[in-house]
């Protein structure tokens, strides 16, 4: 049931068209050698995998265009409403994605990940009618229609010098193109550009021992994360950094370098700002807003709760977010689903109250 205003505190079904093989990948590489393999040919993940330090230059692993070929992805008849999000939620770590609507009126509804899997990192098609999301637990990419329907791995095995994939970015301009951030228990965090077949089009090198949550901007040219130094392996965060999706230039820096400060970056519809996340003392963590290049930085959410994982809704005027702010704007024991003006103001809750909720889906991620 929907709870009152928290103030803040200052998918057509899919066709069964199975291609004979998948195309040869492209087998390249200039200066530091770039690795291009089928992600068929790749063993199952490790267990337990392990970060180590990363390469001492930011450079970025070139390859030529991926011509792979890959079959059909589901869709759903219509394409989800700019009122309706998919968001990963569940009692611990088996999370489900369901589908919901930014009114809160309604029961949201469970949509068909594999069953006692710990599922995130939704990220929708342009037209809002295939989904692509993480089986954390399988260590696989999958994919359904927005529908929920036609649920099926997106292609056996993982890519090249990828042990685990934990973050999944779908490029709006591109349909062969996604981002994942992967770790290695032979080398360092690597945020990669693939294919559908899973074809490694390019690897991201970068000096930072810890980098996550790669997002592509909407015109398909960016892409945002944050990076981090230090011997933690599990920081939460650092600096915002953007840098060409193409792998020209080097990194940009947006915020000051501090691990576990900054985090979740999210861009707007238009490209032209960044959400994110920042932590101010220990469990403190409050929503800002800046533009694409760093300057203006805002402050929308504030208070003693856990603030975090901002999203922009599809026509740029809300952000939504996860809080585990109780009435009074404390700090409490479970997550809900939050809308909020871009200019800050009154919290709404969607009453989807849940011990986990990730990184939801409603505009471009």
């Amino acid at each position: 049931m929907t709870t009152p205003g928290v103030p803040a505190t200052p998918r057509r079904p899919r066709r069964s068209v199975v291609l004979s093989v998948l195309a040869a990948s492209i087998v390249a590489g200039v200066a530091a050698g770039a690795v291009v393999a089928n992600a068929g040919d790749l063993p199952d993940p490790q267990p337990t995998p392990s970060s180590s330090s990363a390469s001492a230059s930011a450079s970025v692993t070139p390859t030529a265009t991926s011509t792979s070929t890959y079959e059909p992805l589901p869709q759903s008849d219509a394409p989800l409403g700019e009122d309706q999000f998919v968001v990963p939620r569940g009692p611990d770590d088996d999370t489900r994605l369901y589908l919901a609507n930014v009114s809160g009126e309604g029961k949201p509804r469970r949509l068909s990940s594999p069953k006692d899997h710990h599922v995130n990192s939704p990220t929708l098609s342009a037209d809002r009618r295939t989904l692509i999301y993480v089986d954390r637990t399988a260590q696989r990419l999958r994919t359904m229609a927005a529908d929920g329907s036609d649920d099926r791995q997106l292609f056996d095995g993982l890519p090249t010098r990828c042990d685990q994939i934990w973050h999944v970015s779908w490029s709006r301009t591109d349909q062969n193109s996604l981002v994942i951030r992967c770790t290695s228990a032979n080398g360092p965090n690597r945020l990669m550009v693939i294919g559908l077949d899973g074809t490694v089009i390019r690897m991201f090198d970068d000096q930072h021992d810890h980098l996550d949550d790669p997002v592509i901007s909407p015109d398909g040219q960016s892409v945002a994360y944050w990076a981090s130094d230090g011997s933690d392996k599990s920081p939460g965060g650092g600096a915002i950094y953007t840098r060409a999706l193409d792998g020209s230039g080097t990194p940009k820096r947006l915020t000051a370098t501090v691990t576990g400060r900054d985090a979740d970056p999210a861009w707007s519809p238009d490209g032209s700002q960044i959400a994110f996340r920042r932590r101010i003392v220990d469990d403190n963590l409050d929503v800002y807003r800046m533009n694409s290049d760093g300057s203006d930085e805002r402050r929308v959410v504030k208070g003693p709760a856990v603030d975090e994982k901002p999203l922009w809704s599809p026509d740029g005027s809300q952000l939504m977010i996860i809080s585990d702010r109780t009435p009074d704007g404390e700090r409490g024991d479970t997550d809900d689903v939050y809308l909020v003006d871009v200019e800050g103001g009154t919290l709404k809750p969607l009453g989807l109250r849940s011990k986990t909720i990730s990184t939801p889906v409603w505009s471009s991620r």
